[in-house]
């Protein structure tokens, strides 16, 4: 027979998981603007292309905000791979990216709901959940299909492994940092 702590955290998936469908449902099809992921796309189909997105931070006078590539090289080479398989327009993008965002911040709730329920704080798992996917960053950064929701999920994912794997929990942190530098200021943690 279940447990009362078990049905509380399937119910609680459920809720995110009909969320997160709903919420897609809601984006679809629609632009975020001209917010920091078009920029890294324009980056990425110059990579597609044969230029180095970084080269354009090396012509610009660096007074003027020309949207330099800034990200770390991740994101850039799955947009230009994508680009080169014949996804060559933004908004078709999008419908792939998009997902991948969706998906990475309800796999950010669940790993706080399990991970926390596990330390019978069940309380405060659903808290931490809940506040982590309706709160309201993180829905704006999500409806703009920026990078944090993926960099911040392989942060976790790698904290959370960081005694017990000791190949798996850099890797992940490395390639956290290579979506985005969210993790930077972590390094003295893991040296």
């Amino acid at each position: 027979m279940l447990s009362k702590r078990s049905v509380v955290i399937a119910a609680a998936l459920l809720v995110l998981a009909v969320a997160t469908l709903f919420f897609h449902r809601r984006l679809a099809g629609t632009a975020p603007g001209r917010e920091d992921v078009h920029y890294a796309w324009t980056e990425a189909e110059r990579l597609a292309h044969g230029n180095n997105p970084y080269d354009h931070v090396l012509s610009g006078d660096m007074l003027h905000n020309a949207s330099y590539a800034t990200y770390l090289p991740v994101y850039y080479l799955l947009a230009a791979a994508s680009y080169k398989a014949g996804v060559t327009d933004y908004m078709d993008w999008l419908r792939i990216w998009r997902p991948v965002c969706e998906l990475a911040q309800f796999a950010i709730a669940a790993f706080l709901l399990i991970v926390v329920a596990r330390r019978n704080s069940l309380a405060a798992a659903l808290c931490a959940s809940f506040f982590w996917y309706f709160d309201r960053w993180t829905l704006a950064v999500v409806s703009m299909a920026h990078l944090d929701t993926s960099a911040l999920l392989f942060l976790l994912l790698s904290l959370h492994l960081f005694e017990r794997n000791k190949t798996a929990s850099p890797l992940l942190f490395g390639l956290s940092l290579a979506i985005k530098q969210v993790a930077l200021f972590l390094i003295p943690f893991y040296l």
